[in-house]
């Protein structure tokens, strides 16, 4: 099993990429442009708003501990 480390994915734009599959995104909130969501990997948006920085730390962040779940975690 491949484990993954932040030299593995790459910003492309406000996408989060993993070589050519979209993990995660971020979005500005409408009334703020300073101020951003995370997109998680089932699709479904923070409730809590971030820092542009903030944002995609966090974004990293759960999808390396998504992507180097072990097999006892996904319950294979």
């Amino acid at each position: 099993m491949k484990t993954y480390s932040r030299k593995d994915l790459k910003w492309k734009g406000y996408d989060l990429m993993l070589e050519d599959r979209k993990l995660s995104a971020i979005y500005e909130k409408d009334d703020n442009p300073f101020m951003f969501q995370v997109e998680f990997l089932d699709g479904v948006l923070s409730e809590d708003y971030y820092n542009k920085t903030r944002a995609k730390e966090h974004a990293m962040r759960i999808a390396l501990k998504e992507l180097n779940k072990t097999d006892e975690e996904t319950g294979l």
